[in-house]
C-alpha cells in the first residue's frame, strides 16, 4: 500500500511499459469521433487518459479517498499506435497542509530507451490516511 508515510520527494515509485492499442483508439473514436485524420497518431485527449491508466496501475495499491487537486499536462508529440512507451511516476513532492497530506507526483512517458520524451503530467493530490 502506497502510504503517506511511505511516499519519499524524489523517489521513483514505479516503472512500465505500455502501448496505445487499436482497442484504445477505437474507444475514443467512438466517443469523440474521428481520431486519425492519416498522420497515424494518437490523439492527445488520448495521450493524457493513457498516461492516467499508467498511473493507476503503476501507484497501486494507494488508499482509497485520495482527492486530485490540480494537474499539468505536457505533450511533446503524439506517439504512434502501438509504439511502446516507457512510463515512470516519481513522488515530487509531501507536505502538510491544517491537516490533509498533500502529495505531488510526476508522471512521465518517453520512448523506450529513455531518451525523447513524449508526454509527462505534475498531478497534486490530498492523500488519503
Amino acid at each position: 500500500m502506497f502510504t503517506y508515510k511511505r511516499l519519499v520527494p524524489g523517489s521513483e515509485i514505479g516503472r512500465d511499459i505500455i502501448s496505445v492499442t487499436q482497442q484504445d483508439l477505437d474507444g475514443w473514436t467512438a466517443m469523440y469521433g474521428v481520431a486519425d485524420r492519416g498522420l497515424g497518431k494518437v490523439p492527445a485527449g488520448l495521450v493524457a487518459a493513457i498516461g492516467m491508466r499508467a498511473y493507476l496501475g503503476i501507484v497501486t495499491p494507494r488508499p482509497a479517498g485520495n482527492i486530485h487537486a490540480k494537474q499539468s499536462y505536457r505533450l511533446w508529440r503524439c506517439p504512434r499506435l502501438e509504439e511502446e512507451i516507457l512510463v515512470s511516476v516519481v513522488c515530487s513532492g509531501t507536505e502538510s497542509r491544517k491537516e490533509r497530506l498533500v502529495v505531488t507526483m510526476e508522471t512521465l512517458m518517453s520512448t523506450v530507451d529513455g531518451d525523447r520524451p513524449i508526454f509527462s503530467s505534475v498531478s497534486t493530490m490530498f492523500w488519503a490516511r
